[in-house]
């Protein structure tokens, strides 16, 4: 489930707008039961996805939680957000921007419910600068 369909599932079975008040409109343990399913779906969700085998980089080859080799098409920039390799800003930090183990990007499209290249034309710069 993304976040806009648990928004609107909250809504639907909790929430009722009567003039300018919103009104829950469950009992306290209906809305405990069900927030407890949502976070047992999601930590499923996430287990699949830290799951998977954590792999070296794919382009220079250091493993998860290692800095990156220099010249690495897959390193991102800890000050613009884009690909290290073709920024050349002043100040990257290349601690901040170790190898993690899983595609830069996609555990975060993944959460938010978009595709990588989506996530990538919009919200790179947010997750990836220092």
């Amino acid at each position: 489930m993304n976040n806009k369909e648990m928004i609107n599932e909250f809504a639907n079975k909790f929430i009722v707008v009567e003039g300018n008040k919103l009104i829950f409109k469950s009992d306290y343990g209906e809305f405990e039961k069900w927030i407890s399913e949502l976070l047992s779906q999601q930590k499923q969700e996430f287990k699949k996805l830290v799951g998977q085998a954590l792999t070296n980089c794919h382009d220079c080859g250091v493993k998860p939680g290692e800095i990156h080799e220099e010249g690495c098409d897959v390193e991102r920039c800890s000050v613009c957000g884009g690909q290290r390799l073709q920024c050349g800003c002043e100040g990257y930090d290349s601690y901040y921007a170790k190898w993690t183990g899983i595609w830069p990007g996609a555990a975060e499209a993944d959460y938010l419910g978009v595709d990588l290249n989506e996530f990538s034309r919009r919200f790179s710069q947010i997750f990836f600068k220092k």
